[in-house]
Protein backbone atom coordinates (compact mmCIF):
# COMPACT_ATOMS: atom_id res chain seq x y z
CA UNK A 1 0.00 0.00 0.00
CA UNK A 2 1.27 3.47 -0.82
CA UNK A 3 0.14 5.69 2.04
CA UNK A 4 0.94 8.84 0.12
CA UNK A 5 -1.97 8.13 -2.21
CA UNK A 6 -4.52 7.64 0.58
CA UNK A 7 -5.39 11.33 0.76
CA UNK A 8 -6.69 11.21 -2.80
CA UNK A 9 -10.28 10.33 -2.09
CA UNK A 10 -12.90 8.96 -4.38
CA UNK A 11 -16.00 6.85 -3.79
CA UNK A 12 -14.04 4.18 -1.93
CA UNK A 13 -11.14 6.33 -0.71
CA UNK A 14 -10.36 7.66 2.72
CA UNK A 15 -9.18 11.19 3.39
CA UNK A 16 -6.58 10.57 6.12
CA UNK A 17 -6.03 14.28 6.60
CA UNK A 18 -9.64 14.72 7.73
CA UNK A 19 -9.85 11.51 9.78
CA UNK A 20 -10.72 12.29 13.41
CA UNK A 21 -7.82 10.23 14.80
CA UNK A 22 -4.91 12.06 16.44
CA UNK A 23 -1.33 11.60 15.27
CA UNK A 24 0.78 10.04 18.03
CA UNK A 25 4.50 10.70 17.73
CA UNK A 26 6.92 8.13 19.12
CA UNK A 27 10.00 10.17 18.30
CA UNK A 28 10.53 13.88 18.01
CA UNK A 29 12.12 15.34 14.92
CA UNK A 30 11.64 19.09 14.53
CA UNK A 31 12.52 21.41 11.65
CA UNK A 32 12.06 25.13 11.06
CA UNK A 33 10.29 26.40 7.96
CA UNK A 34 12.76 28.15 5.65
CA UNK A 35 11.99 30.37 2.65
CA UNK A 36 12.04 27.34 0.36
CA UNK A 37 9.52 25.47 2.51
CA UNK A 38 6.95 28.20 3.17
CA UNK A 39 3.49 26.85 2.30
CA UNK A 40 4.85 23.67 0.69
CA UNK A 41 4.34 20.48 2.71
CA UNK A 42 5.06 18.37 -0.39
CA UNK A 43 8.58 19.84 -0.57
CA UNK A 44 9.12 19.05 3.12
CA UNK A 45 7.91 15.47 2.53
CA UNK A 46 10.23 15.06 -0.44
CA UNK A 47 13.20 16.24 1.63
CA UNK A 48 12.31 14.18 4.70
CA UNK A 49 10.97 10.96 3.15
CA UNK A 50 12.01 11.14 -0.52
CA UNK A 51 8.29 10.92 -1.28
CA UNK A 52 6.28 14.13 -1.76
CA UNK A 53 3.02 12.15 -1.47
CA UNK A 54 3.48 11.91 2.32
CA UNK A 55 2.84 15.65 2.66
CA UNK A 56 -0.52 14.91 4.33
CA UNK A 57 1.25 13.26 7.30
CA UNK A 58 3.26 16.40 7.99
CA UNK A 59 0.11 18.50 7.68
CA UNK A 60 -1.88 16.19 9.98
CA UNK A 61 0.85 15.95 12.64
CA UNK A 62 1.11 19.75 12.79
CA UNK A 63 -2.60 20.64 12.53
CA UNK A 64 -1.97 22.46 9.26
CA UNK A 65 -5.17 23.65 7.65
CA UNK A 66 -5.52 22.79 3.97
CA UNK A 67 -7.82 25.14 1.99
CA UNK A 68 -10.67 23.50 0.10
CA UNK A 69 -9.22 24.63 -3.24
CA UNK A 70 -6.16 22.54 -2.35
CA UNK A 71 -8.25 19.50 -1.46
CA UNK A 72 -10.11 19.75 -4.75
CA UNK A 73 -6.80 19.95 -6.63
CA UNK A 74 -5.62 16.75 -4.99
CA UNK A 75 -8.88 14.93 -5.67
CA UNK A 76 -8.81 15.86 -9.36
CA UNK A 77 -5.29 14.70 -10.09
CA UNK A 78 -2.58 12.83 -8.27
CA UNK A 79 0.81 14.38 -7.73
CA UNK A 80 2.07 17.77 -6.69
CA UNK A 81 -0.47 20.53 -6.42
CA UNK A 82 -0.29 23.27 -9.01
CA UNK A 83 -0.57 26.10 -6.47
CA UNK A 84 2.21 27.64 -4.40
CA UNK A 85 2.21 29.19 -0.94
CA UNK A 86 -1.52 28.71 -0.42
CA UNK A 87 -0.98 26.94 2.91
CA UNK A 88 -0.52 29.84 5.32
CA UNK A 89 0.00 27.64 8.40
CA UNK A 90 3.51 26.80 7.14
CA UNK A 91 5.05 30.22 7.60
CA UNK A 92 8.68 31.30 7.78
CA UNK A 93 10.31 30.32 11.06
CA UNK A 94 7.53 28.02 12.29
CA UNK A 95 8.88 24.88 13.93
CA UNK A 96 7.08 21.71 12.92
CA UNK A 97 7.36 18.06 13.90
CA UNK A 98 8.21 15.41 11.32
CA UNK A 99 6.46 12.11 12.02
CA UNK A 100 8.52 8.97 11.50
CA UNK A 101 7.48 6.38 8.93
CA UNK A 102 6.57 4.16 11.87
CA UNK A 103 4.29 6.91 13.24
CA UNK A 104 2.67 7.26 9.82
CA UNK A 105 2.09 3.51 9.60
CA UNK A 106 0.51 3.43 13.07
CA UNK A 107 -1.75 6.35 12.20
CA UNK A 108 -2.91 4.70 8.95
CA UNK A 109 -3.69 1.46 10.80
CA UNK A 110 -5.66 3.34 13.46
CA UNK A 111 -7.52 5.56 10.96
CA UNK A 112 -8.47 2.68 8.67
CA UNK A 113 -9.41 0.18 11.38
CA UNK A 114 -12.83 -1.26 10.67
CA UNK A 115 -12.91 -0.10 7.03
Amino acid sequence: MNYGDLFISDKEGLDLLSAPDKFELSSLSVISITHELVGKPWVIAQLQYSDFRLWWAIAKANNVRIPMVMRDTFRIRQGKPNVDNIITDLYLGRRIVIPSISDINEYVIKATKGR
